[in-house]
């Protein structure tokens, strides 16, 4: 498993070698999901193990995905790039967080609805 450093190498390669849609108006959740990918980042860098998204978080950053493409040259689904940052990894590290932050907060409203 790749150490958080890493992780966040790669959610930058992610980000470096895709845009929005060619074309598209650039819509405000593509700067939103974008930012909120860049805090992953730099939360992973720092080992921040209380950074967490919430479900509307997630929702955003599955908008921001939907509404991006490779930049020139790259492809963000298969990199096969000998470069130490691999986008593919990084979007794959960013999915990764999505899906145990719905599960997180699942368990949370669970136990909550115990009580």
């Amino acid at each position: 498993m790749a150490d958080h450093n890493e992780k966040a190498t790669n959610i930058r390669a992610l980000l470096a070698r895709t845009r929005p849609f060619a074309g598209s108006e650039v819509p405000d959740v593509y700067w939103e999901g974008r930012s909120l990918i860049e805090e992953l980042a730099l939360a992973l860098d720092l080992e921040d193990d209380d950074y967490h998204w919430d479900p509307i978080n997630c929702a955003t950053v599955l908008e921001f995905i939907t509404s991006i493409e490779p930049t020139a040259g790259h492809c963000f689904c298969n990199d096969r790039s000998e470069a130490k940052a691999n986008s593919t990894c990084g979007f794959h590290a960013v999915l990764q967080f999505m899906r145990d932050e719905l599960r997180r907060n699942a368990e949370a409203l669970e136990r909550a609805e115990e009580t």
